[in-house]
């Protein structure tokens, strides 16, 4: 009980993983200990489907899918625990940053939710991230220029073949003009086959972006 109202008077009182006390300004919401045995992503994320054509350029992940990161993405994903997104997208911008030389003419987008599940969740987790991303590297945020046309199937249990159908024309550009020379970062949780990233990259480039990128939370 003590814990449950501490919890909830000071929501930075806790590490999000081990629950213990934070006695540092180091990361948000993590301890340092929490914070460096996070599994950082040492390779690139490619695109599972070595036949399709690749439309984003490069795909980075600041962690893999395994050990604490997954309950803390299930916990962003599911239970709209925006103080996830806090935590872990300093170490995204920090991913970019690493990468990229300079962010000339970029901006972020968040890959969108269906209008249907966008109602039932009541938030889209992609953009969270994306906003505190924003927060860090001083980019803008556009969250209703790229836009998912229809509802797809869940694609856990699908091949990597059937999620690229599944996505087949899921997103469209609703403001070609916003996107036009533009360079593009794609943000989303997790990467998994890289299909949805790859149609969100596709519509983005045939509406005049300059290039496109993806950034993720985790590689799985």
């Amino acid at each position: 009980m003590k814990d449950s109202i501490l919890n909830f008077l000071f929501p930075n009182h806790a590490c999000l993983i081990c629950k213990g006390e934070l006695n540092n300004h180091t990361h948000q919401h993590l301890c340092n200990t929490c914070a460096e045995n996070l599994p950082f992503c040492t390779a690139q994320p490619t695109l599972r489907d070595e036949k399709a054509t690749q439309h984003f350029k490069t795909a980075l992940a600041a962690f893999s899918y395994d050990g604490d990161i997954v309950p803390l993405i299930l916990s962003l994903k599911y239970s709209n625990n925006g103080l996830v997104a806090s935590a872990l997208a300093p170490f995204m911008a920090g991913t970019l940053v690493k990468y990229f030389k300079e962010f000339k003419d970029t901006v972020l987008i968040p890959v969108p939710l269906s209008k249907k599940r966008a109602k039932k969740r009541g938030y889209n987790q992609a953009e969270l991230l994306a906003k505190e991303i924003s927060q860090v590297l001083d980019l803008p945020v556009l969250t209703s220029v790229l836009e998912r046309t229809k509802s797809t199937e869940a694609q856990v249990k699908m091949t990597v073949v059937e999620r690229a159908e599944n996505l087949k024309n899921a997103f469209e550009v609703k403001t070609t003009d916003a996107v036009k020379n533009k360079n593009i970062i794609i943000v989303d949780d997790v990467f998994t086959s890289g299909a949805t990233v790859n149609e969100c990259a596709r519509v983005l480039i045939k509406a005049g972006a300059t290039a496109v990128n993806v950034i993720t939370v985790a590689s799985a």
